[in-house]
């Protein structure tokens, strides 16, 4: 699951509604944008650049939209990463491919083509990343508040 710090954060930004899942996704899914207006894994190349979109749907009837499956066909809130630029995300371990224990405070973070974030420490050729700035359990999963920051 990735959702934004705060609710207001999505208030200025637009998001791309036109958008349809290419299978069945995770709320929090990173993308890109494939063919049929559907979402794609992001591949090596795609996951540096700065077209890279995530799901946020949000259901009015569910407390616990962050664990919502989008089904395949169905529409996506997507949101573009790189607007959300110096403003904090959290991101649990579901959303994750790197061992949540072997993360710290200052670790960076990319976009894989898992579309989950993976720890980097190599940033070059990568357009956007996330910086941790604090670790804590929400719920019952541990999670990460990070910045995006356009390199």
């Amino acid at each position: 699951m990735i959702k934004l710090e705060t609710l207001g954060m999505s208030k200025n930004i637009k998001n791309d509604p036109t958008v349809k899942a290419h299978a069945a996704i995770d709320n929090g899914y990173v993308f890109t944008i494939g063919s049929n207006h559907a979402t794609a894994a992001p591949t090596a190349d795609t996951a540096k650049g700065l077209d890279l979109w995530f799901a946020h749907n949000e259901r009015f009837d569910d407390n616990r939209y962050t664990d919502a499956k989008i089904a395949q066909g169905e529409y996506v809130n997507a949101y573009l990463l790189k607007e959300f630029d110096h403003q904090n995300l959290i991101i649990d371990e579901d959303s994750l491919t790197t061992s949540y224990a072997s993360l710290s405070v200052g670790d960076t973070m990319v976009v894989d083509t898992y579309g989950k974030f993976a720890k980097e420490t190599t940033l070059t050729g990568y357009k956007i990343y996330v910086t941790i700035v604090e670790k804590f359990v929400l719920g019952t999963k541990n999670a990460v508040r990070a910045t995006v920051v356009l390199a």
